[in-house]
């Protein structure tokens, strides 16, 4: 993964380019701002990812289900109701944050619960029992040290890209909200 000062020059030089030469620009992460955040976990205009093994997971970044789809078939549930579970239903409401209007819209330069707000997404993990879809996936889940680290690093990519989402949404405006 880009360090945090990486990923900021990284912002930087897209927003010169976007103004500069107005070209439609978009990156996994700080394009966030042109899909109004995370659009995994089947929110609207959004997706979920299913793996070669039958593993539905939220997003491809995102790597522990709750559900196979060949389960749910057999069961003889369409793969959308998986989109009304507690799983997806707690992400979809995390992502609502980014909705709330100008004023209380969090900073959509930092849309990834899982690489961008680790906090949210492990503890998601855990309290509803997912399963780590691959060995990386299980070994960040019981990694301290991973843990510890993701939650540096989303401190310190918060508190270099939250001045540029001030200064390009909130131009002028002293101390409004991330």
């Amino acid at each position: 993964m880009i360090r945090a000062e990486q990923r900021a020059r990284m912002l930087e030089k897209e927003l010169q380019m976007i103004y500069e030469r107005k070209p439609f620009l978009a990156d996994f992460w700080n394009a966030g701002i042109m899909s109004v955040g995370c659009i995994s976990a089947g929110c609207p205009g959004g997706y979920f990812y299913i793996d070669w093994n039958g593993n539905i997971a939220p997003c491809v970044c995102f790597l522990y289900t709750k559900a196979k789809i060949y389960e749910l078939y057999r069961g003889g549930g369409p793969s959308s109701s998986l989109l009304e579970g507690e799983y997806f239903n707690a992400i979809r409401s995390w992502q609502d944050g980014y909705l709330k209007g100008r004023e209380r819209m969090k900073n959509l330069f930092l849309p990834c619960p899982m690489r961008d707000h680790y906090g949210f997404a492990h503890q998601l993990v855990t309290s509803q029992g997912a399963k780590p879809m691959d060995e990386n996936a299980a070994a960040a889940l019981s990694d301290l040290e991973y843990r510890g680290k993701m939650t540096e690093y989303n401190g310190l990519t918060a508190e270099l890209l939250d001045p540029v989402w001030q200064r390009e949404v909130y131009p002028g405006q002293e101390g409004a909200q991330r």
